[in-house]
């Protein structure tokens, strides 16, 4: 296991260095007092039975001080009380416009279309795609757009606090946002020349021109993964594009369990490999090689194979504690990354798997067949 274990070692010093040079020139997003004019904004909401989350998640966008703005919320075929909260909110709230969205037209995921729909009567000069559950601290929408402004862009996504119930869904949170971060290099998304994107379903902030010039979410009516796909529509087209780091501005509970997290996963994450499950097989394997495997290896060998191992795991731990600054979670939960890495791995296994079976996926009551899926390309 010698060459395997000096192997792993290159490969995580390797990614490591990268991710700590890059994560360095991610600015964050902090609030700070703005005079200067701010152009119109709208943001979208699409809800789909949140009547747990949705009252909060409003009111926090809704009380912003920022001048003019709209938003539009959708109720996407809920069947709880997600409705008449939204619409107690409307009466209260004139700068909220209520959306009831009774019918799902043939070729759009629903939270595709009611994103689309709420574009369609935006009155703002810019766009925010964001969702029920996030919460907003005061200013946050004031800061986010003034930075694009400044910044010159045409699409800014913003990663949030996502926060946990427990240690166990924190660690599957850490392992997500760390490999998230290694592997779609967030620090080259802004460089006009690469071909890095982005999108983040809680915060994605676009001019409604750009929007329009990429058909909206027409060409993706179909992706389950539609906030990467609509960053790689705008990074194709050639507009600008940048990422900041929130976490002291906007929080989300991603998921409430980590039953709930398998559960989610299992939608969605076969499409984030092109529905090859080709790519996925080989990804996981990787993921034992390099993530679980060294946990079990520091304890099961010996001499110089378990020195590298350890300097692998020193190498994790390292990672984590950065991690904690960037994205408010517990650096101990390095030792937890195993589990966190094993339950993305499942997650994703079963929805490949679920969606061989069945020849497609389900998602909010609809099921898609998966050779439809694979033509909704981008």
């Amino acid at each position: 296991m010698l060459p395997l274990a000096a192997i792993t070692l290159l490969l995580w010093v390797a990614l490591s260095l990268d991710w700590f040079w890059g994560m360095r020139r991610v600015p964050h997003l902090r609030a700070h007092p703005q005079t200067r004019a701010l152009p119109t904004l709208t943001v979208v909401v699409p809800a789909l039975n949140e009547e747990a989350t949705i009252r909060a998640g409003l009111t926090s966008v809704l009380e912003q001080d920022y001048p003019g703005l709209e938003v539009v919320a959708l109720n996407d075929r809920s069947t709880d009380r997600t409705g008449e909260i939204l619409e107690a909110l409307r009466a209260q709230h004139p700068q909220l416009r209520v959306l009831h969205v009774s019918r799902l037209p043939e070729g759009w995921l629903g939270k595709n279309h009611a994103l689309w729909r709420g574009a369609q009567v935006a009155r703002g000069e810019w766009l925010l795609f964001t969702d029920a559950d996030v919460q907003f601290a005061p200013g946050a929408l004031r800061a986010a757009v003034a930075f694009a402004q400044d910044a010159g862009l045409d699409h800014l996504a913003a990663l949030p606090r996502m926060v946990a119930k427990s240690p166990w869904l924190g660690s599957f949170v850490a392992v997500f946002t760390l490999l998230f971060g290694f592997y779609s290099g967030l620090w080259r998304v802004a460089r006009p020349r690469s071909k890095r994107f982005v999108g983040i379903g809680a915060f994605n902030l676009l001019k409604r021109s750009v929007y329009g010039a990429i058909g909206g979410h027409r060409p993706i009516a179909l992706r389950p993964d539609d906030d990467m796909m609509l960053g790689k529509l705008v990074k194709r087209a050639g507009f600008r594009q940048g990422v900041v780091l929130a976490p002291e501005l906007m929080r989300v509970a991603w998921y409430g369990s980590v039953g709930e997290a398998i559960r989610g996963l299992r939608k969605n994450a076969f499409a984030g490999f092109a529905y090859s499950p080709a790519w996925l097989l080989l990804a996981l394997a990787g993921l034992l090689v390099t993530h679980i495997l060294p946990f079990a290896a520091v304890l099961m060998t010996s001499g110089l194979t378990r020195l590298l191992y350890a300097l692998v795991l020193l190498n994790i731990a390292l990672v984590y504690r950065y991690n904690a600054r960037l994205c408010k979670l517990p650096a101990w939960y390095a030792l937890l990354h195993p589990f966190g890495v094993a339950v993305l791995s499942y997650a994703a296994l079963a929805s490949m798997l679920r969606a061989l079976r069945y020849g497609g996926i389900t998602w909010r009551g609809t099921f898609y067949p998966l050779e439809q899926l694979k033509r909704n390309r981008v």
